[in-house]
């Protein structure tokens, strides 16, 4: 990894994460106290010359500030992001304006959703996190939302109308 930048409205937070990464010997990590609505947009002009940008984002549970949303959607050096939520009800909009295809409101090529992993950090309750990795579609492929209504194939069964478990 090139380069880390993290951004954390908590001054504590950062704090901590610059003490992890001097205990890990880490000295490619930088860190900005701010909304990330506000930072983000600031910091995009100096990831531009960087090859294979990934982006990390663990939102509050309400999801993503419509202007990061807007922001990653136009960083075209942006390949791939990884959306942590501890909430999926709450993150689908965020999702949903991720992928859908580009317009005046969400300009830039759209991400496509690749996999989800349901992770379980508080066992014995109902809570998980849902681990999402989005890859930016290149401009050859067609968006992952349609606006086209399409009619569900109903001569193949649905995996659950079978007896067999899905592989991974």
């Amino acid at each position: 990894v090139h380069r880390v930048i993290g951004v954390e409205m908590s001054q504590q937070a950062i704090h901590d994460a610059m003490e992890n990464a001097n205990l890990n010997d880490l000295s490619n990590v930088t860190y900005h106290c701010g909304k990330a609505e506000e930072v983000l947009p600031l910091l995009t002009d100096s990831l531009i010359t960087l090859p294979n940008v990934s982006a990390v984002v663990d939102p509050p549970r309400g999801g993503l500030h419509k202007m990061v949303i807007q922001t990653l959607r136009k960083c075209s050096f942006l390949h791939k992001l990884v959306y942590v939520s501890c909430n999926a009800e709450g993150a689908i909009t965020n999702w949903v304006d991720l992928c859908r295809p580009t317009s005046k409101r969400f300009a830039g090529a759209p991400f496509k959703m690749v996999k989800a992993q349901p992770v379980d950090l508080f066992p014995h309750t109902k809570h998980c996190e849902l681990v999402v990795l989005f890859e930016r579609i290149k401009t050859n492929q067609q968006p992952l939302i349609s606006t086209q209504s399409t009619v569900p194939d109903t001569t193949k069964p649905n995996v659950c109308d079978t007896d067999e478990q899905p592989t991974t």
